[in-house]
């Protein structure tokens, strides 16, 4: 999902460019997303963090009720700290900043598909996410979704 249509098809083209055996859609709009979500399985999701109405938090919860946990890459303009910290709480497979090395983002989506619903493991966080920008972690994101179980 990406509202910025140059944008969306500039990220289209570069996926069938390299994967041409894989099938794309495109939206523009976290809720023309969800519309999609519900009638179908995907194998990746990748969004803008800015998006008219829900933002790409607010997708990344909704597409977890949708589907059981799907790769999610979120994509942002934004070096903020609680975004990339509230991604990561909430299971995103990887935070990628704009403007995104078209390697960078082709090498994320190849891991996501390959790995299907597997998140990146801590020591392999370094490679996406820019850990000098999150708070020192003091629990890993297993542990919190351990006691988030633990608290409902």
């Amino acid at each position: 999902m990406e509202d910025d249509r140059r944008t969306a098809f500039a990220y289209e083209s570069l996926l069938m460019a390299k994967r041409s055996d894989i099938a794309v859609e495109t939206v523009f709009s976290a809720e023309e997303g969800l519309l999609h979500l519900s009638r179908g399985n995907y194998d990746v999701i990748l969004s803008d963090f800015k998006l008219p109405g829900l933002d790409g938090l607010g997708l990344l919860v909704a597409s977890y009720c949708l589907h059981s946990p799907v790769p999610f890459i979120l994509i942002s303009a934004y070096g903020d700290r609680d975004l990339e910290a509230g991604a990561a709480r909430l299971g995103a497979y990887a935070v990628l900043h704009k403007p995104v090395a078209s390697d960078t983002f082709l090498n994320v989506i190849e891991r996501a598909l390959t790995k299907g619903q597997s998140t990146i493991k801590p020591e392999e966080s370094s490679k996406f996410f820019d850990n000098s920008m999150l708070p020192e972690r003091k629990r890993t994101v297993a542990q919190e979704r351990t006691q988030f179980g633990n608290n409902r």
